[in-house]
């Protein structure tokens, strides 16, 4: 039943994981639409998926939460909490209407969001890496 839980949670926090790299980008080369509203509708969209996907992860966690290793649990959070991160400064930087103007008067922020993408991505590396090993230690009945 553990297995299973860790299993599930991956699962929806890799895609959590996977929507929010495309908010702040490392490496991404984007067909962003050239008129404004299309963009700011491109954007949402972004932020929208994500969005869901957090929410999903989210349950997911809490509900388990009872039945998962506490030091398990502290890493989903953390990778949780920098998604929220993420989330909540999209919209500032590429949904507002001053958002060009934002991206310049913030741009230390702006620069953070994308830091904090390989932040997270590490952080996951590091949580699948640390599952494995807790895995492995599990009785199979």
């Amino acid at each position: 039943a553990e297995f299973a839980i860790y299993r599930d949670l991956s699962a929806a926090f890799l895609e959590v994981v996977q929507a929010q790299n495309v908010l702040f980008p490392n490496s991404l080369v984007d067909r962003v639409p050239k008129d404004k509203q299309e963009q700011k509708a491109f954007y949402m969209k972004r932020a929208n998926k994500c969005g869901e996907a957090y929410n999903n992860a989210v349950k997911q966690l809490y509900c388990s939460a009872p039945f998962i290793d506490e030091h398990i649990f502290e890493q989903f959070d953390k990778i949780r909490n920098g998604v929220w991160e993420q989330l909540s400064k999209y919209p500032i930087f590429f949904t507002s209407d001053d958002a060009s103007q934002n991206r310049k008067d913030f741009n230390d922020e702006f620069k953070e969001c994308y830091q904090r993408t390989q932040d997270i991505n590490g952080d996951m590396d590091k949580l699948i890496s640390d599952l494995r090993a807790y895995l492995k230690k599990l009785d199979v009945a």
